[in-house]
């Protein structure tokens, strides 16, 4: 998979301290990925249905993990709990981090995180032809004029769902 194949987004932008970490998972890798989880991470990843749905969110946390390893943290002594909101916050050493905010994404075994100290949100989205045919779903007439991308049938539309998926979270 070619990164040039996605768009990725942080938001807010603004932050001089937003910082994100993009990572794959494949099933070749998967047995030295899988020794960096916790214990609790292990169980949620053997409970996920699909090797797909294993993949992406595998390949997100080992994201977050490449921020902190950065910040000088174990990467075994990171993890990302939901919320019952389900929005993911930051746990380090087993104690929630009350300083850093969090976002997580994943597609197709690629996987965003951004951390910041500001609340923050990213996404990862695959360029896809297929999106102009909901455009209608996605955004506005007004919305699509705001942006300022190439005219490849379907890229507005991945970016733009991208923006606001972000901005949600």
């Amino acid at each position: 998979m070619d990164i040039n194949d996605f768009w990725i987004n942080g938001l807010p932008q603004d932050f001089d301290d937003v910082e994100l970490a993009l990572a794959s998972s494949s099933l070749e890798e998967e047995s030295a990925h899988l020794a960096l989880l916790t214990a609790d991470e292990a169980v949620v990843y053997q409970g996920l249905p699909h090797q797909i749905r294993k993949q992406d969110w595998l390949a997100a946390r080992l994201a977050l993990k490449t921020i902190m390893a950065k910040r000088g943290v174990d990467p075994v002594n990171v993890e990302a709990r939901p919320e019952e909101s389900g929005q993911p916050r930051l746990y380090v050493h087993g104690e929630r981090t009350q300083d850093l905010y969090i976002s997580l994404a994943h597609e197709q075994g690629m996987g965003l995180a951004a951390v910041c100290t500001h609340p923050v949100g990213c996404d990862l989205e695959k360029l896809n032809e297929n999106n102009a045919k909901i455009r209608d779903k996605i955004g506005s007439d007004k919305e699509f004029s705001l942006l300022s991308v190439p005219s490849t049938p379907g890229h507005a539309e991945s970016i733009l769902f991208s923006l606001k998926e972000s901005a949600i979270k």
